[in-house]
């Protein structure tokens, strides 16, 4: 019972947690509009103010009960009697399940986010009343109760001060006056938006086109959504280098299209993409002679074909002999040689007919090699193939793949050091950016991200 000290503050506190987002969700909802506008003026002002309090109450609570995690994991960490640490660790699932703490924390996060977006329609709606009406905004009110000092400005209210009618904007009032697009829309709002799990774009130019797809019919076209939400999202669906595109631009309503113009330009140019999606089916490493190989190496070019297709060049439907030899070059002669048969027969062959085809001899390669494989012996076979694959695996850890030189690893090349051109070596020959491997994406790798800004690369990039 290591953490006898810690279980009882822990579940309290979960349950404080659960109880203040049952009080809070009501405010998530979107305000219910009336007729006269002076009883919505005073009815957003009360909101901001509640809202506002609540973001900083569900905060504290939540960093108090990420606090007392942690130190338990502190403690199994500085631990070394193996039976201690399994105890503990057994100790701190218990816990862990007794109070839901990951379900906690993630509903406290959801929370927080519509929060705040309840909270910026409300302080919007509030100033544009009270130019209208002539209203002076209330100033803040002291805090009291149980809320730290420490809370982040950035949640507080920024005012406006009272005089003539020519006084100046504050910062907030500029953030927010020409956000008219769609205040009409957001009277008629029903309902919150659902909750929807959006794309994410790591900076990858040919990638683009599918995530815009996607983002624009999910949130940019969403008429249920404001202007500053569709910002926050897009702004969330940004990871690694893509965050870097709009970096510096003012996430105010205004600049929403100026952000969406700016990856187009950055990422959306699809003769570029095009050309790119090429480069990577020439740099794409041919299939060995295994059914699972050619599986493999099928599955790559269907991908670069639909990624075409996202670009704006559907292949699918058209002869080009271009495409068709570089595909064919992918695959053992035992597997083209079928292909080539089939296709004497046709007065017309497309790139689709040409994959039908591949596929079909791929899978009846594959089910060969399947009932073959379960009435041979392959024990020395298997051997072999471990040695040889082993042998293969320390000369690729010595095998640099910026200079192609065998002779030194690739963190210690000293031919090519721009980090550019290193990156451009890495996307031409279509690696993996944490481990440079061929088999597999950066997204898919098990490797650490680099440690030296967090990113999913390799320290090298």
């Amino acid at each position: 019972m290591a953490f006898a000290f810690y279980r009882k503050p822990v579940v309290l506190s979960a349950k404080t947690m659960k109880a203040l987002l049952e009080n809070f969700s009501e405010y998530t909802k979107p305000l219910d509009i009336t007729e006269n506008d002076e009883d919505l003026f005073h009815k957003c002002c009360r909101a901001t103010d509640l809202i506002t309090e609540a973001v900083n109450q569900i905060k504290t609570c939540k960093e108090s009960l990420q606090t007392q995690f942690d130190k338990m994991q502190t403690m199994y960490e500085n631990t070394n009697a193996k039976s201690d640490k399994k105890e503990m660790l057994s100790e701190l699932q218990e816990i862990e399940n007794e109070c839901k703490f990951q379900e906690i924390m993630a509903s406290a996060n959801d929370a927080i986010f519509m929060l705040e977006i309840r909270s910026t329609e409300a302080r919007h709606d509030k100033l544009r009343l009270s130019q209208k009406l002539g209203l002076p905004i209330p100033s803040a009110k002291p805090k009291t109760g149980r809320l730290s000092s420490k809370t982040n400005p950035s949640t507080h209210e920024q005012r406006v001060t009272t005089g003539d009618s020519s006084s100046e904007l504050t910062e907030f009032e500029e953030f927010m006056s020409d956000d008219d697009s769609d205040h009409s829309r957001r009277v008629n709002k029903a309902i919150a938006p659902p909750k929807i799990t959006l794309p994410k774009f790591f900076g990858v130019e040919e990638e683009f086109s599918e995530f815009w797809a996607v983002f624009e019919t999910l949130v940019h076209s969403n008429k249920s959504l404001s202007t500053v939400e569709k910002m926050l999202l897009l702004k969330e669906s940004l990871k690694g280098n893509s965050e870097n595109a709009i970096k510096g631009i003012q996430l105010v309503p205004q600049n929403y299209i100026w952000m969406i113009e700016t990856l187009k330009k950055k990422y959306g140019n699809k003769p570029i993409n095009r050309s790119r999606i090429v480069q990577r089916l020439v740099n794409l490493k041919p299939a060995n002679n295994t059914a699972d190989g050619c599986v493999y190496v099928l599955d790559k070019i269907k991908m670069l074909i639909n990624l075409m297709v996202s670009a704006g060049l559907d292949m699918r439907q058209t002869e080009d002999p271009m495409w068709t030899e570089a595909i064919l070059k992918k695959f053992p002669s035992s597997i083209v040689k079928k292909v080539l048969l089939d296709m004497q027969e046709k007065p017309e062959v497309t790139v689709d007919d040409l994959m039908v085809d591949l596929e079909k001899q791929i899978n009846a390669k594959l089910y060969v090699d399947t009932r073959l494989s379960a009435h041979s012996a392959q024990g020395a076979n298997n051997r072999n193939v471990a040695e040889s694959q082993s042998k293969k695996e320390q000369h690729d850890k010595k095998f640099c793949v910026f200079c192609n030189a065998a002779n030194h690893l690739s963190i210690a090349c000293k031919t090519v050091t721009d980090v550019q051109r290193r990156r451009e070596c890495t996307r031409e020959k279509n690696l993996c950016w944490k481990c440079y491997s061929s088999q597999h994406s950066s997204f898919e790798c098990k490797k650490p991200n680099c440690p030296n800004c967090d990113q999913a690369h390799h320290a090298t990039l």
